[in-house]
């Protein structure tokens, strides 16, 4: 009885090691030709979950084969620190540059709240980005209409010292002085786009590349369609919705990596220089936009983070989608999302490089 027990565990453990390995593997699979398959990394965390899981039944079992998920999960070591890296908490140093990523979502006044409630988010979200005192800021979605207080805000920041430069939704602030910008507009079912800036300060040279990388159009409608399924699953249901995610999240995936791609080729002509590219990937660390980006520049948050870094803030789909990538002349200090502000459906991340 025991042989067969062990046998059961042998078939289980390997199946979701093979699992956990085609995970990882998906994301060297090019969205574009694969868009199906580019989209199978969203499993990561449950599917290692698993994995762990299977350690306490080879305790109780058969010890010695407590091997077999541990060897499996060390196989994709680098992956589980791109999502969910340990560092020890470093002081930052002294000159060390402070970024901050935001997809502030209009200033908060896009969300679905009352509209004194979003009035609040606009002015809440314009008093932390005074008070931030951050070199870069680089914003995503910070449209919407010019009004007195928006007017007066930018007004405090250009006195502050920044400069500003803004299109399609992409905002930069920052204390360095903008020489020269360019605006990349992708083909997508969003307004999504890169906006390229080098910036200058003393005899430094800095290229800045602030994206939106296209979502997975995801609406309320369907948040509510996956919570009706989870708190009331039933077989037609699940089916239905599990074919609309994935026929969403793989058009989106094929949609993106030429983004992701066009941006990895400037990085490549820019090489030697110092290099920031952040914003709202849509996209979590077990994908390709991620590990395409990361073969050309330093993830600051796998380096200088800590924890899973929850940036995504709509309880029902938690992810880290926003990510800072800086060239290895560069190095991250300190890497956090703060979770003191939630006008948006996104969290800051704030981070500090040493150049």
């Amino acid at each position: 009885m025991k042989k067969f027990l062990v046998f059961i565990l042998i078939i289980i453990n390997m199946t979701a090691i093979l699992a956990l390995w085609g995970c990882c593997l998906s994301t060297y699979a090019n969205p574009a030709t694969h868009p199906r398959m580019a989209i199978v990394g969203l499993a990561f965390p449950v599917i290692l979950v698993a994995n762990v899981a299977m350690i306490l039944p080879w305790l109780l079992v058969r010890k010695r084969l407590i091997m077999l998920p541990l060897v499996g999960i060390g196989v994709c070591y680098t992956f589980i620190r791109d999502y969910c890296p340990f560092n020890r908490t470093k002081e930052v140093s002294e000159g060390a540059i402070k970024v901050i990523t935001w997809n502030c979502h209009a200033y908060g006044n896009a969300t679905g709240a009352s509209a004194d409630e979003k009035w609040a988010n606009e002015l809440t979200s314009y008093n932390y980005l005074k008070e931030c005192k951050a070199d870069i800021i680089c914003l995503q979605e910070a449209n919407g209409a010019d009004h007195e207080e928006r007017n007066a805000f930018e007004q405090s920041m250009d006195s502050a010292g920044y400069e500003k430069v803004a299109t399609n939704g992409l905002t930069v602030f920052t204390k360095y002085h903008i020489a020269d910008t360019t605006d990349v507009r992708y083909h997508s079912r969003g307004s999504n786009s890169s906006l390229v800036c080098t910036l200058t300060r003393a005899n430094d040279t800095l290229l800045l590349i602030n994206n939106h990388f296209e979502s997975d159009q995801i609406s309320t409608d369907h948040e509510a369609d996956y919570h009706d399924a989870i708190t009331n699953p039933n077989e037609s249901n699940l089916k239905a919705l599990g074919i609309t995610f994935v026929d969403l999240l793989s058009e989106a995936a094929s949609v993106r990596s030429q983004q992701i791609d066009s941006v990895a080729t400037l990085v490549q002509e820019h090489q030697g220089w110092h290099i920031i590219v952040c914003g709202d990937f849509n996209d979590t660390p077990i994908s390709y936009s991620y590990q395409e980006m990361k073969k050309h520049l330093s993830p600051a948050y796998r380096e200088a983070g800590n924890g899973i870094g929850l940036t995504y803030n709509k309880k029902k789909f938690p992810v880290r989608i926003d990510h800072l990538f800086c060239s290895k002349n560069l190095k991250a200090e300190r890497a956090e999302v703060d979770t003191s502000i939630a006008t948006s459906d996104h969290y800051p991340v704030v981070f500090w490089l040493k150049k």
